[in-house]
């Protein structure tokens, strides 16, 4: 099992000796990164889909801890949001973009190409 695979390896010991949410927090970092790499391997795709796996109980019996709501995990989340790299990284893309003759997207958005866009950007 995957939870058993991140003691077995250390991963879970090391997130909760390395990484800190605050001395309040009912949940820690190993339980919120056990929380959403198995809700990605459950084939969920955001925060939100935690709550599938919060829901199971019997899940939480198997693998030996609770599950945090979906809100927990964003807050823990948004411990390390640092808007300076986002907007390092939105400008290398859109620099990448225009040396690859692609249009950029709109600043603060991010652009996906709609169908029959990318004929477009590849002319």
């Amino acid at each position: 099992m995957l939870a058993e695979a991140m003691d077995s390896l250390g991963v879970t010991e090391a997130l909760r000796s390395e990484v800190k949410l605050g001395a309040r927090r009912k949940f820690d970092a190993a339980d919120v990164v056990k929380t959403l790499v198995m809700t990605m391997t459950a084939g969920g795709d955001c925060v939100d889909d935690v709550a599938v796996l919060r829901s199971d109980l019997a899940l939480a019996e198997m693998v030996g801890m609770k599950f945090p709501a979906p809100e927990t995990v964003r807050q823990a989340l948004d411990l390390f949001h640092d808007e300076s790299l986002i907007e390092a990284a939105r400008a290398k893309a859109e620099a990448q973009a225009l040396e690859a003759g692609k249009p950029p997207g709109k600043p603060g958005k991010t652009q996906a190409p709609v169908p029959g866009q990318l004929a477009a950007w590849k002319a």
